[in-house]
Parts: structure tokens; sequence; C-alpha cells
């Protein structure tokens, strides 16, 4: 969604996006398909584009850093 907003703006984003993760959940059908299929973003964005914005590396920051350290304040556990 935040990959889209530049150019859809954020609640059309977000409108469409909660609309193809339901229809990926019906169907089965990979995200990616789904999104290039949309005329509005397929205007603005090519499937290597939107490849790079679905690939959860390129968003999830320093998740990985806060968890190791809450495993390490744990022991471990």
């Amino acid at each position: 969604m935040m990959g889209l907003a530049p150019y859809l703006g954020h609640e059309h984003a977000h409108d469409l996006v909660d609309r193809v993760c339901r229809e990926v959940s019906e169907t089965g059908r990979p995200m990616i398909d789904l999104l290039i299929e949309e005329p509005e973003i397929s205007r603005s964005l090519d499937k290597a584009a939107l490849t790079k914005i679905v690939d959860p590396t390129n968003y999830l920051g320093l998740s990985g850093v806060m968890v190791d350290r809450v495993l390490s304040s744990r022991g471990g556990a």
C-alpha cells in the first residue's frame, strides 16, 4: 500500500490493496499478478517495480534486529 500511495493516493491505495488481498485469499492467485492487472497500477509501475514493492525484505526495516534484541534480553528464550 505504501509503495502505491505516491501514485494512487494513500486511501485509494489502501482500498485497492485490501480488495486485491481478498481476491488473493479467494482465488489463490499471486498478488503480483492481480496488482499488475490493475490499470491504475500498471500505468505507473511495471512488474519488476511491483515485485520490488511487495518483497518483504524491502519493508521490514530493523525488525530482525529488534527480535534479536528481545531474544537476547530474555537469555535467548
